[in-house]
């Protein structure tokens, strides 16, 4: 069915049915005067569906990016991996460029710190060891985007300047998380590491799970991913009951 996980199907547009009004201090909803629909479409899904692709980065506005990604990485890593630095870098540029605030703690801020941390954690899965990888990649983005967007290399300067605040507060927060890593795996002695044991690592310590699971691979120890999904299922149960 279209909602499957399948791979077999995918959304390319839904429609909107604006009709009602809520009234947020006495939360009742109320008929508009002038109700519409909308469709909202994915102009970069129409063009994989079109073009028979299997994904919105195979298309030409990512080839360039995803190319310069596969001529750095060091290891096959996660399949996905150069995806999320594509996707992620393109985000953080054009967010720069339209004035979104500093990476920091809430709201659009922090929305900014997590795309930089997905950069820098899928840089790491790929082993990629060139310390100037991102502003190379920073500028093969912006050679590839001026044409349509020219004011993009204006704000090249303060997004890496963004890289360069929040990298080493990263590596401050994976250094105690790898300490806490092993401190767990030293006092389970288990060839094998839980789920909640993970989840922990994750939501208390601010390690990326593909930075857990790599850490694990590298000290000869897995993760029971069924029981890290149920872990985290119970989590979010909670999260959204509270």
């Amino acid at each position: 069915c279209p909602g499957c996980a399948c791979g077999r199907f995918v959304e390319i547009s839904n429609i909107l049915f604006i009709h009602f009004l809520m009234d947020q201090e006495t939360q009742t909803v109320a008929p508009l005067a002038t109700p519409f629909d909308e469709t909202v479409i994915g102009a970069e899904r129409v063009a994989m569906a079109q073009q028979g692709k299997a994904s919105v980065f195979e298309l030409e506005i990512f080839a360039p990016i995803i190319a310069y990604i596969r001529s750095q990485q060091q290891s096959a890593g996660m399949p996905e991996s150069a995806a999320v630095i594509a996707d992620h870098l393109r985000a953080l540029l054009f967010l720069t460029a339209d004035g979104a605030p500093t990476p920091g703690k809430g709201g659009r801020a922090r929305i900014m710190r997590l795309l930089i941390r997905g950069v820098l954690t899928h840089k790491k899965v790929l082993n990629i060891a060139d310390p100037d990888f991102i502003s190379r990649l920073v500028d093969v983005a912006v050679a590839h985007y001026r044409v349509r967007y020219p004011d993009l290399e204006q704000s090249c300067a303060r997004l890496l300047g963004y890289f360069k605040r929040e990298r080493p507060r990263f590596e401050r927060t994976l250094t105690r998380g790898y300490r806490e890593l092993d401190r767990r795996l030293t006092k389970t002695n288990s060839s094998a590491m839980k789920g909640p044991a993970a989840l922990a690592l994750v939501k208390e310590h601010g390690m990326p799970l593909p930075l857990v699971e790599k850490a694990l691979n590298e000290r000869g120890v897995t993760l029971d991913r069924a029981d890290y999904q149920q872990s985290y299922d119970l989590w979010r149960q909670v999260i959204v009951g509270a």
